[in-house]
């Protein structure tokens, strides 16, 4: 009877139906503009019927407590920054509970960064060390290499900039201004006579064949090292729908040493044919391209471009190989490569390839889609296709809509394979595009927190890939993203070309990381079981096209 008695209790005491759920961490300003902790920024946590605000402190730290209902599985935080700041804000829609409740009552921490409109901001660093590498450039019959090379060099978009030449090593380098003078230090097609070191700078020989290269690091260390290449990047071959340029000639040194103390330290290269039928060094990797995934109504044009690139070591860059290009995606190309051991893992041959979807006249973008695949001695030269992922297509607001609501929803359609889609929405100026927002979701639609300004121009556009999870882009630098998705032509005279307010702006944040580390991101990186795979499964992603709008009173 007691025991029927303290089940009936039981069964009769009330479960509760909501719970407690703190959500806390600290907001940090983007790496490019120092890192920093960001004070006065207001966040904003979403959690089923509960919402609730709090301005940060002088450590950037928050802390919400929401009640609401035990079934709520997922949140969305909105982190505004300051006024004047120089900060855009970020919305991080449907994320997952689970991931930031612990099972002993206390929250785990959310650390967020806002991406900053200046991205080229000087960070403080150690005294830079300065050292110099010089010799001789030399073909098989010992014949000096004689550059080529222009001082002015075309880089995509048809903009002359100068070519960086020094005259002596105690020459000071200076930051690259933009990223048109960031690209003309990359090899350019047809030019001969070219030394690279560390996969990042790039010199020419002068008249007697002679290289000089300045080294400088900002780490206390007394010598550096990395990995040089040189050659002539004048091979190729073109017909009426695809052209190429590549190494006619190279030589690779796996470790050059270089001390920072002022020396300067001789080292003489002996070029050698960069062709597969005369050198065991070299050999192909052929690539396909399947674009079955790809909306191509109203007549659209697809070019495609392939940029194979050689990673020596990871603590050095990479090395350009070369860049093939074609009309529609037919067919595809046999890359020239350096050859690797059969049970070499530690060395890679990246190939990156990105389709352009065009309007019929070829004058507009309408969307692009890349694809990225990873080789090292155990597959390279097998079978590879780039299979291109869908291109969202924006819904609403309409290509250049008036009158849009000040905080309006934006929509878009579904993508298979997709992961995440980030949409950044961005105020149109006379000088370019600057970022206002960020949002990233896992659904098809989000509004715009924000009340955007009265009678004035953004633009929009939406992202996607097939790897990055929700909680991946939580605690990644926002500017790292926009550095990855700046988009070139090549230098191939048959590109078309790629201008806008957006592409611009992204090229000054890529111009930013590349002075910072001698290279541009590739996609952004995350603790994902997916990223774990690429070397099998490669890498896709892909951007909607750049819708515009105006705003209502």
């Amino acid at each position: 009877m007691v025991s029927g008695l303290l089940a009936l209790s039981s069964c009769g005491t009330p479960q509760p139906t909501t719970q407690d759920t703190t959500i806390q961490g600290n907001v940090f300003a983007s790496a490019s503009a120092g890192g920093a902790p960001v004070q006065g920024a207001r966040v904003t946590a979403n959690l089923g019927d509960s919402t609730q605000s709090v301005i940060t402190g002088p450590d950037g730290r928050f802390s919400l407590k929401l009640n609401t209902a035990r079934t709520a599985q997922a949140f969305t935080i909105t982190v505004e920054p300051p006024a004047r700041s120089n900060l855009y804000a970020s919305t991080y829609d449907n994320v997952p509970l689970e991931a930031y409740r612990s099972q002993y009552g206390a929250a785990n921490e959310l650390s967020i960064y806002l991406g900053t409109t200046r991205p080229s901001a000087a960070l403080p660093g150690a005294a830079p060390r300065r050292g110099c590498l010089t010799g001789l450039l030399k073909d098989l019959g010992g014949q000096p290499v004689v550059s080529n090379a222009l001082a002015v060099v075309s880089v995509s978009g048809g903009k002359p900039v100068p070519r960086p030449l020094y005259d002596n090593c105690a020459t000071e380098l200076t930051a690259i201004p933009n990223l048109a003078a960031g690209f003309a230090t990359l090899p350019q097609p047809g030019e001969t006579g070219l030394v690279i070191y560390g996969g990042s700078r790039v010199v020419r020989t002068d008249a007697q064949g002679k290289y000089l290269m300045p080294i400088q690091t900002t780490q206390n260390l007394h010598a550096v090292s990395g990995a040089m290449w040189a050659g002539n990047y004048d091979g190729g071959e073109e017909s009426e729908t695809s052209a190429s340029v590549f190494w006619s000639k190279f030589q690779y040194i796996p470790e050059v040493p270089v001390f920072t103390s002022g020396a300067t330290d001789t080292r003489d290269i002996t070029l050698e044919a960069f062709d597969p039928a005369t050198n065991p060094r070299v050999t192909t990797q052929p690539i396909r391209y399947d674009a079955g995934a790809i909306d191509k109504a109203n007549n659209a044009v697809f070019d495609v471009y392939t940029s194979p690139s050689f990673e020596p070591a990871i603590t050095s860059g990479t090395f350009p190989l070369g860049e093939y290009y074609t009309v529609d995606p037919a067919g595809g190309h046999n890359l020239r490569v350096p050859k690797l051991g059969q049970d070499n893992r530690a060395q890679n041959v990246t190939v990156e390839t990105s389709l352009y979807r065009y309007s019929a006249d070829g004058e507009n973008v309408t969307g692009t889609s890349s694809f990225t695949a990873w080789r090292d001695g155990t597959n390279l030269g097998g079978a590879l296709t780039a299979n291109f992922i869908g291109i969202p297509a924006p819904q609403a607001p309409a290509q250049a809509e008036e009158k849009t609501p000040r905080m309006p929803t934006l929509s878009w359609n579904s993508v298979p394979n997709a992961k995440t889609y980030v949409v950044g929405v961005y105020r149109v100026t006379d000088t370019g595009a600057t970022p206002v927002w960020v949002g990233y979701t896992t659904n098809t639609s989000l509004k715009v927190p924000l009340t955007l300004e009265a009678n004035a121009e953004y633009l929009w556009q939406v992202s996607t890939d097939d790897s990055t999870e929700m909680l991946d882009y939580i605690g990644k630098d926002p500017l790292s993203a926009e550095a990855a998705r700046w988009k070139s032509a090549g230098g191939l005279a048959k590109g078309r070309h790629l201008e806008s307010a957006l592409n611009t702006w992204r090229g000054e944040v890529a111009a930013g990381v590349l002075q910072a580390t001698g290279q541009l991101p590739q996609f952004l990186g995350g603790p994902a079981a997916a990223y774990q795979r690429l070397q099998e499964t490669g890498y896709r992603s892909s951007d909607s096209q750049e819708f515009t709008f105006t705003t209502g009173n």
